[in-house]
């Protein structure tokens, strides 16, 4: 019998024949199903093969990644929508000392270090508004300078001493020889 019905004069006239013709049409009808979603499959998988190939090829450089991939890692986002919503837990943080601003830090101890003391002549020594009253030493001022000598490194430690008068409020600080910059 042909399986390929085109006009009703055609259908058998028997209710076992007719049966049977139904479920050949539907076995069929299954197969050509399965085909199509085997073949929408398949297409599917080389439409996506081409568009990796294309970004590989084409794409820039920066942004070769495969978008799908970049919710790999969405561990934290889930996470934390997963969480109940909970109050801010507020953090106190303790009082700390602040370190002085500014400047370097010192040179280390274990280098040698030369003292050079940059003092007033003993002639400049004297007040300039009474020149009878001599200055009186009140502190000095340190600079440690860094110098590299071959094979060696030692710390110069500038040294000026500063002056007062007694009897007037002026202060002296000797200024020539301060600094040395190689």
């Amino acid at each position: 019998m042909n399986d390929v019905i085109t006009t009703p004069a055609e259908l058998p006239d028997s209710l076992e024949e007719l049966r049977a013709l139904v479920l050949r049409q539907h076995e069929k009808q299954q197969e050509h199903e399965t085909e199509i979603s085997e073949r929408d499959e398949e297409i599917t998988q080389l439409r996506e093969y081409i568009r990796l190939l294309r970004s590989q090829r084409f794409g820039p450089r920066s942004e070769r990644t495969v978008p799908d991939q970049m919710g790999l890692f969405n561990e934290a986002e889930t996470l934390c929508e997963d969480a109940p919503d909970a109050e801010e837990a507020s953090i106190d943080v303790p009082a700390h000392a602040r370190r002085k601003r500014g400047g370097r830090r010192p040179l280390p101890d274990f280098l040698p270090r030369e003292e050079i003391v940059h003092d007033l002549a003993e002639d400049q020594k004297v007040c300039g508004n009474d020149p009878n009253h001599p200055l009186v030493a009140i502190g000095s001022e340190k600079l440690e300078q860094l110098v590299f000598l071959p094979a060696t490194a030692k710390v110069l430690v500038h040294i000026r001493p500063k002056y007062a008068c007694s009897t007037v409020n002026a202060r002296l600080t000797p200024g020539v020889g301060y600094r040395s910059d190689p």
